[in-house]
């Protein structure tokens, strides 16, 4: 969502897409991904996470953790990220 001269305004939602959140184990649960991206931190993106009830968790994570669970398994202890298995998901988180 770009601002004048093409920026990305801060605080702007950079996309909504929905995940599956492990809150337990073999307990996943649907729920929405926001990401943001905010100039004044170059180097994180932020994740809110939205339930049926509301704002779940917000957590922010580097860029580089982010793009290497890209390619595979990444991160330590609570949190992980990984690719979608699923292949009509595309690059999935």
């Amino acid at each position: 969502m770009p601002g004048a001269g093409g920026s990305v305004r801060p605080d702007t939602p950079l996309s909504c897409v929905p995940v599956l959140l492990n809150v337990a184990e073999e307990q996943w649960v649907p729920v929405l991904m926001e990401l943001r991206y905010k100039r004044e931190d170059p180097f994180a993106v932020e994740l809110a996470f939205h339930g049926p009830v509301g704002g779940l968790a917000r957590w922010r994570f580097s860029r580089d953790l982010l793009l290497g669970g890209l390619r595979g398994t990444v991160g330590q202890g609570e949190v992980m990220i990984w690719p979608s298995e699923e292949h009509s998901a595309g690059s999935a988180l």
